[in-house]
């Protein structure tokens, strides 16, 4: 079975706040799993959405080091 993290986890392992965990699961479409009232993040939604993230970054990093 897979991990699931509370928000409040995803934020501590992300260096981010609750609230901007929250934002990105709007936003940026992170699915979530419901069970009763809880909600929970999927460890692989939070891997995809890491390496998403990591891959923009790594893209405007190399524009920024090219001048482009």
């Amino acid at each position: 079975m897979e991990k699931l993290f509370r928000f409040r986890e995803v934020a501590d392992r992300l260096s981010a706040s609750e609230r901007s965990v929250r934002r990105w699961v709007q936003e940026k479409g992170i699915k979530t799993v419901r069970m009763g009232r809880c909600v929970r993040i999927p460890e692989s939604e939070l891997k995809k959405f890491i390496d998403t993230e990591c891959n923009v970054q790594t893209h405007v990093n190399k524009l920024v080091l090219e001048g482009g």
